[in-house]
């Protein structure tokens, strides 16, 4: 980030505005309780805050904010925080490392990481550096004062809905900054301008987390546990079978009580059934089993899969 810049970041698309007010995180921190199992959370992940300004840089002021407001989401205890689709490169590494043979094979497994219920994003589209003025809403800012907005999005993973807009809008004053260190990224503010920058941002995040915490219930999300039970995919790999039983087995598949959706292809010689259920895979396997006979062996059984085999 250009300290010496005062900025005024705004994610675009809310229909209210909250405007500039004091607030405390440990007020924030409050109204959720601290003790909600994590499988009861909903699963967030804060993806990006972009920006269309060619005269801006977005790319570092984007990635604090969305490290800032991630890091907030984990502090209030009201979400199962995901890391960013975009930040997959050392679970990558970790897989790759696992499975090249160089760990006991207790590591990085595909098919093991939770998928989030609902992203977060922002975007960034205007700012003003001193007494000029820049972007349409002709924003001035002063040397002891800085103004920062955002309207913050909160989007159904699966529909592309939006679930919740709101614009947030803060004034932060250079003897309103509090220290080095915002939502747990340092902030180096040498100048009256970059400390008022700073404290608008902290206010701006510590809201952001505020709305979101409290707007939860409204979003229309299943907790974490009772999606988890009602919209488990299980995959199911059978060798050993001919194109023409793939349809028989899928039926087979369907008849299975706690089973409600089965979709089937073939590939290389084995049939390939994603089983959406609410059994776990053990108990999915076996009632496998009991569907279609002594005719079919199970080889694995792994967490999302299953692996069968015609005798």
């Amino acid at each position: 980030m250009h300290l010496g810049m005062s900025v005024i970041v705004f994610l675009s698309g809310g229909v209210t505005n909250v405007h500039s007010q004091d607030i405390s995180f440990e007020e924030v921190k409050k109204i959720c309780k601290s003790d909600i199992p994590r499988e009861d959370r909903i699963r967030v992940s804060v993806i990006r805050f972009s920006s269309r300004m060619r005269t801006l840089n977005s790319n570092n002021l984007g990635t604090e904010l969305a490290t800032m407001l991630t890091n907030a989401l984990y502090e209030v205890n009201c979400f199962r925080v995901l890391e960013s689709a975009s930040n997959l490169n050392d679970f990558n590494a970790e897989y790759n490392l696992n499975n090249d043979g160089y760990t006991d094979a207790s590591g990085s497994s595909k098919g093991k990481m939770l998928g989030a219920q609902v992203i977060i994003t922002g975007e960034i589209t205007e700012y003003g550096e001193g007494k000029q003025t820049f972007g349409a809403f002709g924003v001035s800012v002063g040397r002891q004062k800085a103004n920062v907005g955002f309207v913050l999005k909160v989007l159904d993973v699966n529909t592309r809905e939006v679930l919740y807009s709101q614009s947030i809008n803060m004034e932060g004053k250079a003897s309103g900054f509090s220290g080095a260190q915002i939502m747990g990224l340092k902030m180096v503010g040498t100048t009256d301008r970059s400390k008022a920058l700073n404290n608008a941002v902290e206010k701006a995040i510590i809201k952001a987390a505020e709305v979101l915490a409290k707007s939860k219930d409204e979003w229309g999300i299943e907790s974490n546990a009772e999606s988890l039970n009602r919209n488990k995919t299980i995959r199911v790999n059978v060798t050993g079978i001919g194109f023409g039983e793939v349809v028989s087995f899928a039926s087979r598949l369907k008849s299975i009580d706690s089973v409600t959706k089965v979709s089937k292809s073939f590939k290389n010689g084995a049939g390939i059934f994603s089983v959406v259920t609410s059994l776990s895979g053990e108990d999915l396997a076996f009632a496998i089993l009991e569907a279609v006979g002594i005719k079919y062996e199970i080889t694995e059984v792994d967490n999302g899969t299953i692996k069968l085999k015609k005798n």
